[in-house]
């Protein structure tokens, strides 16, 4: 038949819908195409699950109350031409008196429905994407009964097409233009991918939640003070004789802890350990772009030797493992800081003073370089192009703090030359940061009207390095070709950037870029090739 032949064409229009859910179109319904025409099988099977679930009395779901919709529905396309389906939204003007009456359909929502239809063709389809956003939120979620059905924008465009030849791609343009539309106006609210109805009530409820929440994120120094104290009440908590702290999105390496922990067993001076740090970030590939911490042990016997080497090349412990008598301590002295950056500082210093701190070869710790939560005042450039002022204030109570920690000797009794060592300390820390140029950028920017935010992601952009673009890649496609690949580059030759890929079709294993930055950073010289791939097959079982 003709309707047989169009449906056949379109075949692969037909297949789309609903993919991934329990309406998703099968073998089967061909041979229902001609008796459900003008209906598809998924949308029946989507208007039947509506029905159920929004008809408590049961005489929608009924089966005269079905062909009677059906009826209707092939009514109003009878006239168009062969191929023109039933949009699933038609089922909501025949059901919605209905549901009001039964208390299913609160009025708030159905007028927010229909006064989208203002005689233009972009306020029937506000119209019926509301209506399909309800009709779908009426739908179970509860696990057994899910359909797995979302109002996100490729389902609603699934249910509107009508023309099965050429509506979806002006659907796929207009669908996510009028549902921002909706979502500025209150109509309607984004929660990740999907939408859902907002009644006036709603609407106010979410505008004041939006306050709050925005003024709750930009108090800093809220967010400062509460972050010390989980950490403090965390390593309270602590019952082991040593513990570590590891962000949600970044990843420890378990051989390389329980190195730190062998390091700590056998050295009683020793507070904190750890490895070597890399950076990665998961997305196609798993790249590896920069081994960033990964310096000698600060192993002096004289507490201010080692503050010396630890801020004279700077790599933060935080993420080390701790003695945790030491580390509980050190998080009940460091609230006084009122700054990220000062937490962090004082941590450090605090650290060194209490022993020494020791790094094994291994790789210990990666650290994600994909967008995270940013903290305020984290970094010295963000002080001081915000307020000179509030990093010399910090440093004036970390000073006192970290000399009230260091012993005083015999010679120096009211503490004089200590302070001045640690003086000493922080200026050659601060040096390369606010070196000349940096400091000219700021002043440059600052005297020209620049906000503080928007001059550091200026000194930020200018002079940290950034990774070129790959333009070289090698594909190492087995251990033996990564390792002869690691021994050519230790051995001298050019650096360049590497693929690992899988072992082949249907393998677990990831995909890695392993950057020449990897390879190559630090003064400590290459990573050796055992490291590199014994991290390979480490991060594959992660």
């Amino acid at each position: 038949s003709a309707i047989l032949k169009v449906l056949a064409a379109n075949q692969g229009e037909i297949a789309r819908h609903l993919q991934n859910t329990r309406f998703a179109a099968s073998h089967d319904d061909e041979k229902f195409f001609v008796a459900d025409y003008p209906l598809l099988p998924t949308r029946r099977r989507f208007w039947e699950k509506v029905l159920r679930n929004t008809d408590h009395s049961g005489t929608k779901a009924q089966l005269r109350s079905q062909l009677q919709i059906v009826f209707e529905a092939t009514r109003q396309t009878a006239a168009e031409s062969v191929g023109t389906v039933a949009p699933a939204d038609f089922i909501y003007d025949q059901i919605s008196i209905d549901l009001i009456n039964s208390g299913e359909l609160e009025r708030e929502y159905d007028e927010i429905i229909r006064k989208q239809r203002d005689g233009t063709k972009d306020g029937d389809l506000r119209s019926s994407l509301c209506a399909l956003i309800f009709l779908i939120g009426k739908l179970p979620r509860t696990p057994g009964a899910d359909d797995g059905v979302r109002a996100t924008a490729e389902t609603l465009v699934d249910l509107l097409v009508s023309d099965l030849k050429s509506d979806r791609p002006k659907l796929e343009q207009q669908v996510p233009r009028l549902l921002k539309q909706l979502v500025d106006a209150g109509h309607l609210m984004a929660v990740e991918t999907e939408y859902r109805l907002q009644t006036p009530e709603g609407v106010r409820w979410m505008h004041d939640f939006n306050r709050r929440r925005t003024a709750a994120l930009n108090d800093n120094q809220r967010i400062n003070s509460k972050r010390a104290e989980l950490l403090r009440d965390g390593a309270k908590q602590v019952g082991s004789p040593y513990c570590s702290i590891c962000a949600d999105d970044d990843i420890v390496l378990l051989p390389g802890l329980r190195a730190c922990v062998a390091l700590l067993d056998g050295r009683r001076e020793a507070v904190a350990a750890h490895g070597l740090y890399f950076n990665f970030h998961e997305s196609s590939f798993f790249d590896l772009s920069e081994v960033v911490y990964r310096g000698p042990s600060v192993a002096a016997a004289d507490p201010l030797l080692r503050l010396r080497a630890l801020f004279g090349r700077y790599e933060a412990p935080f993420y080390a493992v701790y003695r945790t008598a030491v580390l509980a301590d050190i998080f009940e002295r460091v609230e006084e800081m009122r700054t990220t950056l000062g937490r962090e500082l004082l941590t450090a210093a605090l650290t060194a003073v209490a022993g020494e701190i020791l790094r094994t070869t291994d790789f210990y710790y990666g650290r994600s370089t994909a967008g995270s939560f940013s903290y305020d005042a984290w970094h010295p450039w963000q002080l001081f192009t915000a307020s000179p002022q509030a990093l010399f204030d910090e440093y004036r109570v970390l000073r006192d703090i970290v000399a009230a920690a260091v012993p005083l000797d015999a010679g120096d009794a009211d503490g004089t030359r200590m302070r001045a060592v640690i003086d000493l300390v922080f200026l050659g820390y601060l040096e390369p940061l606010l070196r000349s140029d940096v400091l000219q950028l700021i002043f440059a920017d600052r005297v020209a009207g620049r906000d503080s935010m928007s001059t550091a992601a200026h000194v930020w952009k200018t002079f940290v390095r950034r990774r070129p673009r790959v333009s070289l890649r090698v594909s190492l496609a087995g251990p033996g070709r990564i390792a002869r690949a690691l021994a050519r580059l230790a051995a001298g030759a050019i650096p360049m950037d590497y693929v690992v890929a899988a072992p082949g079709a249907g393998s677990k294993r990831r995909r890695y870029r392993i950057f020449e930055g990897f390879l190559t950073s630090g003064a400590g010289g290459n990573p050796p090739v055992e490291p590199v791939l014994a991290l390979l097959e480490r991060l594959d079982a992660y």
